[in-house]
């Protein structure tokens, strides 16, 4: 599971994801409380994308480039579009890990136990 926040220009991207697939051998999220059909999925040019189109999509309003395609060890700045492309670094990408079970944000009674594998 994964929590987007932070976002200026795209709130609408703002949620929790969960792992429903994988695209280019990584895991593939869509969100479950964003209001809207969204997704986070990895590229064949190693970048993390988050929008509405999905997996083989170039569609993209949010994206982080990642070498090394661990979504939970990205430490660069996101970039969002804004009429252009803009760096924000209060974007937070966030994955809930198996280590630490963590409260789900607005909820009180459910933990997730997973981390961004699953």
């Amino acid at each position: 599971y994964v929590s987007v926040s932070g976002s200026t220009a795209q709130s609408s991207r703002h949620g929790f994801y969960e792992a429903t697939g994988t695209c280019e051998s990584q895991p593939y999220f869509s969100c479950i409380d964003c209001g809207s059909t969204q997704y986070i999925w990895y590229t064949s040019n190693k970048y993390w994308y988050i929008g509405d189109s999905g997996c083989g999509s170039t569609y993209v309003s949010i994206y982080n480039r990642d070498t090394d395609g661990d979504l939970a060890a990205v430490s660069d700045s996101w970039t969002e579009y804004d009429g252009g492309w803009v760096e924000n670094s209060a974007i937070t990408v966030k994955c809930y890990a198996a280590a630490s079970c963590q409260l789900v944000p607005g909820t009180t009674a459910k933990y997730r136990c997973f981390d961004c594998a699953d």
